[in-house]
């Protein structure tokens, strides 16, 4: 386990998983363009340590890559099995005295952006944008804690608007709407791992996500009261915005590039800031949208539960990859179903059982459903569109799909497993174990 950003940061340099930038960059798109590029092309975090305007460096991609998510377990498992593994207990957390993210305090005339490194991402962005906080609340009513990542747009000094759109949090709000007060927030930039991790795990109406988030840790979260709304943060955060949001106030937000891959434009909840806090030398956390990181955080606990669901009603089925390319909506399932009727009931099960899943492939057990190559493959030499095609029409669908209708959509299986009583016909070629073993200890020496 990891105490603090820093703390992991640290850990992926050691282990050869981080480029550090010592040119400066703009926050304007440079930056940005730095996160994307080096995900696509080195598949590592990266720290800018000079962004120009601000002292403040900025670390990314830190979660983009499954390795780097095994880094932050700590576990050599792949890291779906090993949070299948470690949820659903209850660790609940530690409210604490004093704590680092107090080192410096602004609770008086500031300005958000004269604080902090704020990015521009895409080209058509009509704002500078926070896509890496983690919006902490309580529900009015009942004092339960809720948190979620949100869109976050910021519109002045001290003004912002929140897209918040999912509970528990959008519960709270509409609580306090319907009173008329203000809702008060804290929004958190700058996480160890898991605790931000555990910040898009689903929970159960009335469970405290930090006690999830203990569990994935396997200690407590340590909490401390904020200096200006009742309410508490993360301890060991990088940087904490604290504030409200108006009551019944909502404002114009966007253009803005989505994790979908397309700009969007709306309206959203406005909030006012009371304070800024952050340690004495923070790390900005940055989240581009649409870049590998945003969805890897949606796709895992989703992928998990779409594991453990089909892995109840079919024993056979191994593993479930949702694709990074995809925005976590084509799963490919690898499994053994022992006849063709299993195997178009597990495709069926994938669709009309996940919103978010528009698109599924079912493979054999000898096929990394993590390798698109290999699943390329297998749709190439086991799937023929006659027999092995299924099609399903207005079923719920992902709510960042452009094309769905109301949130409804058509959803499209592909069966590309070998018949069940051809598997010597459909055995595939493979080299001799010994001499690939001998082939990469000599390979090994040479890099």
């Amino acid at each position: 386990m990891f105490e603090s950003l820093g703390a992991f940061v640290d850990h992926l340099r050691a282990q050869g998983k981080l480029v550090d930038i010592d040119e400066e960059l703009s926050p304007d798109y440079e930056v940005a363009a730095a996160v994307r590029l080096i995900d696509q092309r080195l598949g590592k975090a990266v720290l800018c340590r000079k962004v120009r305007g601000c002292g403040m460096p900025v670390v990314a991609n830190i979660l983009a890559r499954r390795d780097l998510l095994r880094l932050a377990f700590a576990s050599p498992n792949d890291p779906t099995e090993e949070y299948l593994r470690r949820i659903g207990g209850s660790l609940p957390p530690e409210v604490v005295r004093a704590a680092p993210v107090h080192e410096v305090v602004h609770d008086g005339d500031f300005d958000v952006a004269k604080l902090l490194p704020l990015l521009l991402h895409h080209e058509k962005d009509a704002a500078r944008y926070i896509s890496s906080g983690v919006t902490v609340s309580r529900d009015p009513q009942t004092g339960l804690r809720g948190m979620g990542i949100y869109r976050i747009q910021v519109c002045g000094p001290r003004e912002l608007t929140i897209s918040i759109g999912s509970p528990p949090v959008s519960d709270f709000l509409a609580k306090a709407n319907a009173t008329g007060k203000p809702l008060p927030v804290a929004i958190a930039i700058g996480l160890e791992p898991l605790s931000y991790f555990a910040s898009v795990v689903p929970v159960a109406a009335g469970v405290d996500k930090f006690d999830a988030a203990g569990t994935l840790r396997g200690a407590p979260v340590p909490l401390v009261a904020a200096r200006t709304q009742p309410v508490e943060v993360y301890a060991e955060a990088e940087i904490v915005l604290e504030g409200e949001m108006l009551p019944n106030t909502q404002r114009e937000d966007g253009p803005v590039g989505e994790s979908t891959g397309y700009y969007h434009a709306g309206r959203s909840w406005a909030a006012r800031l009371t304070a800024v806090t952050h340690r004495a030398h923070p790390f900005y956390y940055a989240l581009v949208p649409f870049a590998a990181e945003n969805t890897l955080l949606m796709g895992v606990t989703r992928e998990a539960d779409l594991l453990a669901a089909l892995r109840r009603k079919f024993p056979s089925v191994r593993r479930v990859s949702l694709t990074q390319g995809s925005v976590a909506m084509l799963a490919i399932i690898q499994a053994a179903p022992a006849s063709k009727e299993e195997a178009t009931a597990m495709v069926r099960a994938a669709l009309e059982g996940s919103m978010q899943v528009k698109t599924a492939i079912l493979v054999d057990a000898d096929v990394d459903p993590h390798d698109l190559n290999d699943v390329q493959w297998a749709l190439s030499t086991r799937f023929q569109a006659d027999r092995d095609l299924l099609v399903l029409r207005d079923l719920p669908g992902s709510p960042i799909d452009p094309t769905a209708t109301n949130r409804r959509t058509a959803k499209l299986g592909l069966d590309a497993t070998r018949p069940a009583d051809q598997a010597e016909a459909f055995m595939r070629i493979a080299l001799d174990p010994a001499a690939r073993r001998r082939v990469e200890e000599i390979l090994a020496r040479l890099t």
